[in-house]
Protein backbone atom coordinates (compact mmCIF):
# COMPACT_ATOMS: atom_id res chain seq x y z
CA UNK A 1 0.00 0.00 0.00
CA UNK A 2 1.13 3.52 -0.90
CA UNK A 3 1.72 5.95 1.83
CA UNK A 4 -0.10 9.15 0.51
CA UNK A 5 2.34 11.93 -0.10
CA UNK A 6 1.47 14.02 2.48
CA UNK A 7 1.70 12.02 5.24
CA UNK A 8 5.22 11.08 4.03
CA UNK A 9 5.86 14.56 3.99
CA UNK A 10 4.68 14.90 7.17
CA UNK A 11 6.94 11.91 8.97
CA UNK A 12 10.04 13.15 7.21
CA UNK A 13 9.41 16.73 8.85
CA UNK A 14 8.60 14.94 12.19
CA UNK A 15 11.92 12.81 12.34
CA UNK A 16 14.04 15.92 11.10
CA UNK A 17 12.48 18.31 14.45
CA UNK A 18 13.24 15.39 16.46
CA UNK A 19 16.77 14.81 15.48
CA UNK A 20 17.22 19.05 15.76
CA UNK A 21 15.12 19.13 18.84
CA UNK A 22 15.74 15.56 21.24
CA UNK A 23 13.43 15.34 23.60
CA UNK A 24 12.43 19.39 23.47
CA UNK A 25 9.82 18.18 21.23
CA UNK A 26 7.00 15.78 21.55
CA UNK A 27 3.30 14.43 20.10
CA UNK A 28 0.76 13.58 22.24
CA UNK A 29 -0.74 10.18 21.92
CA UNK A 30 -4.06 11.05 19.48
CA UNK A 31 -6.49 10.72 22.78
CA UNK A 32 -7.66 14.42 23.47
CA UNK A 33 -8.02 13.68 26.92
CA UNK A 34 -4.39 13.86 27.63
CA UNK A 35 -3.58 16.98 28.68
CA UNK A 36 -0.28 18.72 29.61
CA UNK A 37 0.73 17.73 33.22
CA UNK A 38 0.27 20.19 36.51
CA UNK A 39 3.74 20.77 36.14
CA UNK A 40 3.96 22.02 32.59
CA UNK A 41 0.88 24.10 33.22
CA UNK A 42 1.99 25.62 36.45
CA UNK A 43 5.11 26.53 34.87
CA UNK A 44 3.52 28.48 32.86
CA UNK A 45 0.96 30.17 34.97
CA UNK A 46 3.26 31.32 37.44
CA UNK A 47 6.53 32.29 35.21
CA UNK A 48 4.94 33.11 31.79
CA UNK A 49 7.96 34.94 31.00
CA UNK A 50 10.87 34.97 32.97
CA UNK A 51 13.31 32.33 31.51
CA UNK A 52 14.58 31.86 27.92
CA UNK A 53 11.69 29.96 25.77
CA UNK A 54 8.31 31.21 24.24
CA UNK A 55 5.74 32.97 26.25
CA UNK A 56 3.18 30.90 27.32
CA UNK A 57 -0.19 32.20 25.24
CA UNK A 58 2.20 32.06 21.98
CA UNK A 59 2.76 28.38 22.83
CA UNK A 60 -0.96 28.28 23.64
CA UNK A 61 -2.08 29.65 20.15
CA UNK A 62 0.25 27.95 18.23
CA UNK A 63 -1.14 24.67 19.75
CA UNK A 64 -4.09 25.49 18.99
CA UNK A 65 -3.12 27.01 14.96
CA UNK A 66 -1.65 23.81 14.13
CA UNK A 67 -4.11 21.41 15.13
CA UNK A 68 -7.16 23.66 13.09
CA UNK A 69 -4.74 23.24 10.49
CA UNK A 70 -5.54 19.50 10.59
CA UNK A 71 -1.90 18.64 11.76
CA UNK A 72 -0.70 16.03 14.58
CA UNK A 73 -1.54 17.91 18.13
CA UNK A 74 2.18 18.62 19.54
CA UNK A 75 2.99 18.74 22.50
CA UNK A 76 4.76 22.17 22.17
CA UNK A 77 7.36 23.73 24.90
CA UNK A 78 8.78 27.06 26.12
CA UNK A 79 11.47 26.08 24.10
CA UNK A 80 9.92 24.67 20.78
CA UNK A 81 11.51 27.01 17.87
CA UNK A 82 12.55 25.48 15.45
CA UNK A 83 15.32 26.81 13.00
CA UNK A 84 14.75 24.32 9.75
CA UNK A 85 15.33 25.34 6.83
CA UNK A 86 12.68 23.08 5.13
CA UNK A 87 10.19 24.84 3.11
CA UNK A 88 7.39 22.56 3.63
CA UNK A 89 6.83 23.67 7.20
CA UNK A 90 8.68 25.65 9.87
CA UNK A 91 8.57 27.91 12.78
CA UNK A 92 10.90 30.29 13.20
CA UNK A 93 11.85 32.34 16.20
CA UNK A 94 13.46 35.79 17.44
CA UNK A 95 15.72 34.59 21.12
CA UNK A 96 17.02 38.86 21.26
CA UNK A 97 15.35 39.86 23.81
CA UNK A 98 16.84 41.78 26.82
CA UNK A 99 19.97 40.56 29.08
CA UNK A 100 17.57 40.17 31.45
CA UNK A 101 14.27 38.59 30.09
CA UNK A 102 15.39 36.43 27.05
CA UNK A 103 11.87 35.45 25.91
CA UNK A 104 11.33 34.21 22.20
CA UNK A 105 8.56 35.09 20.03
CA UNK A 106 7.38 33.42 16.91
CA UNK A 107 8.18 35.10 14.06
CA UNK A 108 7.73 32.98 11.20
CA UNK A 109 4.91 30.50 10.25
CA UNK A 110 5.50 28.46 6.71
CA UNK A 111 3.23 25.49 5.46
CA UNK A 112 4.26 25.73 2.41
CA UNK A 113 2.77 23.27 -0.47
CA UNK A 114 1.80 20.62 2.42
CA UNK A 115 -2.14 19.92 1.30
CA UNK A 116 -3.51 21.92 4.58
CA UNK A 117 -7.28 21.96 4.28
CA UNK A 118 -9.57 23.78 6.63
CA UNK A 119 -9.81 27.47 7.41
CA UNK A 120 -6.95 30.19 8.53
CA UNK A 121 -7.05 30.37 12.56
CA UNK A 122 -8.12 33.68 14.03
CA UNK A 123 -5.65 32.98 16.80
CA UNK A 124 -2.97 33.68 14.26
CA UNK A 125 -3.39 37.42 15.45
CA UNK A 126 -2.37 36.30 19.04
CA UNK A 127 1.05 35.39 17.32
CA UNK A 128 1.95 39.30 17.60
CA UNK A 129 5.57 39.33 16.66
CA UNK A 130 5.28 37.63 13.21
CA UNK A 131 7.01 38.95 10.43
CA UNK A 132 6.39 36.51 7.95
CA UNK A 133 2.94 34.22 7.19
CA UNK A 134 3.66 31.74 4.17
CA UNK A 135 0.20 29.32 3.74
CA UNK A 136 0.77 29.30 0.35
CA UNK A 137 -0.26 26.26 -1.90
CA UNK A 138 -2.54 24.36 0.37
CA UNK A 139 -6.24 23.84 -0.35
CA UNK A 140 -7.58 26.26 2.64
CA UNK A 141 -11.14 27.67 2.32
CA UNK A 142 -13.15 30.45 3.82
CA UNK A 143 -12.44 34.33 4.10
CA UNK A 144 -9.20 36.02 5.38
CA UNK A 145 -9.72 36.68 8.99
CA UNK A 146 -9.88 40.34 10.04
CA UNK A 147 -7.74 39.63 12.88
CA UNK A 148 -4.65 39.51 10.75
CA UNK A 149 -5.08 43.46 10.36
CA UNK A 150 -3.35 43.25 13.89
CA UNK A 151 0.13 41.79 12.69
CA UNK A 152 1.28 45.04 12.92
CA UNK A 153 5.25 43.75 12.37
CA UNK A 154 3.56 41.23 9.48
CA UNK A 155 6.36 42.51 6.51
CA UNK A 156 5.02 39.30 4.54
CA UNK A 157 1.56 37.48 3.56
CA UNK A 158 1.74 34.60 1.47
CA UNK A 159 -2.06 32.75 0.87
CA UNK A 160 -1.90 32.56 -2.83
CA UNK A 161 -2.69 28.96 -4.07
CA UNK A 162 -5.46 28.19 -1.84
CA UNK A 163 -9.31 28.01 -2.20
CA UNK A 164 -9.88 31.16 -0.47
CA UNK A 165 -13.08 33.31 -0.76
CA UNK A 166 -14.68 36.44 0.02
CA UNK A 167 -13.55 40.06 0.03
CA UNK A 168 -10.27 41.27 1.52
CA UNK A 169 -10.78 42.42 4.75
CA UNK A 170 -9.85 46.44 5.00
CA UNK A 171 -7.69 45.76 8.49
CA UNK A 172 -5.13 44.42 6.09
CA UNK A 173 -4.77 48.02 5.36
CA UNK A 174 -3.14 48.57 9.09
CA UNK A 175 -0.07 46.47 8.15
CA UNK A 176 2.31 49.00 7.81
CA UNK A 177 5.16 46.76 7.14
CA UNK A 178 4.09 44.49 4.82
CA UNK A 179 6.21 44.48 2.02
CA UNK A 180 4.81 41.22 0.22
CA UNK A 181 1.39 40.23 -0.32
CA UNK A 182 0.82 37.14 -1.84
Amino acid sequence: MAVPFFLSVLLLLLLLLLCQHGSGFKFRSTARDQEPSSSERSHCQENPYTDEGLPCDEVDALEKIIVNLGLPEPLTSRNYCSKTDDRSISFKCDCNGSPTNRSCHITSLVTYGIRLSGQIDERLSNLTHLTEIDLSDNQLHGTIPESLGKLTRLKILNLEYNQLSGKIPPTLGNLKALQTLR
